[in-house]
């Protein structure tokens, strides 16, 4: 399968919550994943 090399801007808490994940976790993750896991109303707050 390929694979491509995207880049998106995240908010803060967003970031955090890749960056505790563990290696492994990390690869598993999908966007979409990640935001699922948060609380959109923080999330998205403006």
């Amino acid at each position: 399968m390929e694979t491509k090399t995207i880049t998106i801007r995240v908010n803060a808490k967003v970031a955090r919550a890749f960056e505790a994940a563990s290696e492994e976790q990390q690869q598993h993750y999908s966007v979409s994943n990640l935001v699922m896991r948060l609380d959109a109303k923080d999330l998205w707050k403006k």
